[in-house]
């Protein structure tokens, strides 16, 4: 069932600002990395940063789906997608379609819960580093 679609240029917008958080993040990771086999300890600065990469990563993906939801299906890996759909269809009486949406506002709403807790992490190892 792998449906195509067509992002508009908001939504590419979108999709390229988290293609920029993930990149971000993957480059302050090996910086990490690197620093690890070095034996330089800058922890209290790199951890808070990468939260922050993944806060905006998930703020965006849950934003997109209360608006028209296209990057949620692409970016979400295939079998999630379709065992939350499957769980909504099974356990409630909505229509394909309706289904479909309310899979999309569930992860999105899902994204957007862990976007927060990144957040209040960040700020946590932040004040709790002074």
């Amino acid at each position: 069932m792998q449906q195509y679609f067509e992002l508009d240029n908001k939504e590419k917008k979108q999709e390229w600002l988290m293609l920029i958080f993930a990149a971000i993040s993957f480059l302050i990771i090996g910086k990490g990395v690197y620093n690890q086999y070095h034996h330089i300890d800058q922890d209290n600065i790199l951890v808070p940063l990468v939260l922050i990469m993944y806060c905006g990563f998930f703020f965006i993906y849950g934003f997109n789906a209360f608006a028209k939801g296209n990057l949620i299906p692409k970016w979400t890996p295939f079998f999630i997608f379709q065992f939350t759909f499957f769980l909504i269809r099974k356990f409630s009486s909505k229509t394909r379609e309706k289904a479909r949406a309310f899979a999309t506002k569930f992860l999105g709403t899902l994204a957007i819960i862990l976007s927060i807790g990144f957040l209040i992490s960040a700020i946590l190892l932040l004040t709790q580093n002074k």
